[in-house]
């Protein structure tokens, strides 16, 4: 049952192709991939970034610079590190790719700042000089080298009006954080994990980064972000795979909620311990369905001094996914009719897994729904052992909720429909404040659940320059309010001023 017992997931079916939109433009996004990505809020000010490249020179550590030397004596190459914008009739955004020979073959990673992606491997790469073709999250690009600029140029023929896309190869920036890889033990449990470290000298604040659901870890696009967002603002971020993803043991879809907060809390207790952490100051985000991991977690720790719940529900799981069926579907346009027969299977689905009754006749009717325009939305269940998946998850948050004592800030996205602010917001407010004397709500305005705005046409008409199309990207108001968050509670260094 793909959408039941994934439906925190931020990599939902329904929000699983990030693709440009068709010819006719409307107001409204395309389904996107919810793997979160964002905006750089605030850049290194120069000052900062001489200081960063000095210590990396002291400290011989390596900052990840490709090299832009050609492929062979006195010939032009490919590889090296590349920057540039797409483009759709003047609206831009930008992009940058890294390209590194491997044999005969090449393989490649991109960057798009706005979205919050980052280190992204390409999906295919091929190069027939003066031809190369990538494949990336907004489409196949086929792009002409031209040797003599550096520079590269071409186009995704398959969308109308075209997006075309510029390159130019420069020096990349050195990346100021170092990792580290470690192991975290659980009872019979490993988990592989990643340690993200700022270079500064010293112990630093610290958080432990929790995931939403699926078969999620230090690979996913949204969730590995986070890693050098933190570490460059001087946090050590913990990143780890799920049971049963990645390089970690165990099976998450044969675990509780109780079982995957042991891992979070076993994570917590690994930081706490690191020479560069200052334990005193350490803290846990979640993501999604990952948020209530980390309360529970928070209800079982006591080394855990601040809080960061990313879209999470103040609902129980059977509640939370009734609503994303509903709002998902209005949103979608569907008909009063549908809504109610969705939810009727919904609910049909919830009791079927919390009762261990009624198989047959959950599987009868999940075969006369097969044809419903609804289906995917909803997520049929398919196999019976998804069922007891559903169960070993169900949940009821608020205790929890209700017993976080330390700081503690939740965040919403105001258009989201798998976790709707119009039916949690009121109540984390209401829970947080029963014991936390510092708990903050909010909810950052016209974005989804992977807090990134809709992409859209400005005006409804291809009229450069006032009227334009806009890129989808991450709310840079989403990064700025936990940084200022943090910075106040001095759980983050503040930002410098170019005079600093």
């Amino acid at each position: 049952m793909q959408q039941i017992h994934k439906s925190l997931h931020v990599d939902s079916p329904q929000l699983s192709s990030r693709m440009l939109p068709a010819k006719t433009p409307t107001s409204h996004a395309h389904p996107r991939l919810e793997t979160v990505r964002s905006l750089g809020l605030q850049s290194m000010s120069n000052a900062r970034s001489f200081l960063c490249i000095l210590v990396l020179l002291l400290l011989r550590l390596s900052c990840n610079i490709v090299s832009v030397s050609a492929q062979g004596t006195g010939t032009f190459g490919i590889n090296g590190h590349w920057e540039g914008a797409f483009n759709r009739l003047g609206s831009i955004q930008t992009v940058q790719l890294n390209i590194k020979q491997e044999g005969t073959g090449y393989k490649a990673t991109y960057d798009i700042p706005d979205l919050f992606i980052f280190d992204e491997p390409v999906k295919e790469v091929s190069y027939n000089d003066p031809h190369l073709l990538i494949d990336i999250d907004y489409g196949k690009f086929i792009l002409t080298v031209h040797s003599s600029s550096q520079e590269m140029t071409g186009e995704d023929k398959e969308w109308g009006p075209p997006v075309t896309l510029h390159l130019k190869r420069v020096l990349a920036h050195p990346r100021c954080y170092r990792m580290r890889d470690v192991v975290i033990s659980n009872h019979d449990i490993r988990i592989a994990g990643t340690l993200y470290l700022p270079l500064s000298p010293g112990k630093h604040p610290a958080i432990v980064m929790v995931m939403g659901s699926g078969d999620q870890g230090r690979t996913s696009q949204f969730y590995r972000a986070w890693g050098p967002f933190f570490a460059e603002r001087g946090l050590v971020a913990l990143l780890y795979d799920k049971r049963g993803v990645g390089s970690s043991s165990g099976n998450w879809k044969q675990s509780t909620f109780g079982d995957l907060s042991s891992d979070a809390a076993a994570a917590s207790e690994l930081l706490s311990k690191q020479p560069e952490v200052d334990s005193k100051r350490l803290g846990i985000m979640g993501i999604s369905q990952g948020g209530y991991i980390a309360a529970l977690t928070v209800r079982n720790s006591h080394i855990i001094r601040f809080v960061i719940l990313d879209v999470t529900p103040a609902v129980t799981t059977e509640e939370q996914g009734l609503e994303r069926v509903e709002y998902t579907m209005r949103r979608d346009g569907a008909s009063a009719e549908d809504i109610r027969e969705a939810l009727d299977y919904t609910k049909q689905a919830f009791q079927c897994a919390y009762s261990g009754k009624g198989w047959t006749e959950l599987k009868k009717r999940s075969e006369e729904l097969k044809s419903k325009t609804w289906a995917e939305t909803v997520g049929l269940v398919e196999d019976e052992t998804e069922l007891e998946t559903i169960r070993l998850q169900e949940f009821d948050p608020v205790p929890s909720l209700t017993e976080i004592k330390t700081p503690v800030i939740a965040l919403y996205g105001g258009i989201d429909t798998l976790v709707p602010p119009q039916e949690n917001e009121a109540k984390m407010r209401q829970y947080l404040g029963r014991s936390s004397h510092d708990s903050q709500v909010v909810v950052i305005p016209d974005v989804k659940h992977d807090m990134e705005t809709l992409q859209k046409l400005e005006g409804k008409k291809w009229e450069w320059p006032d009227k334009y199309w806009i890129w989808a990207k991450k709310s840079p108001l989403f990064f700025q309010t936990i940084e200022e968050w943090m910075v106040k509670r001095q759980y983050m260094e503040p930002a410098r001023t170019e005079s600093q």
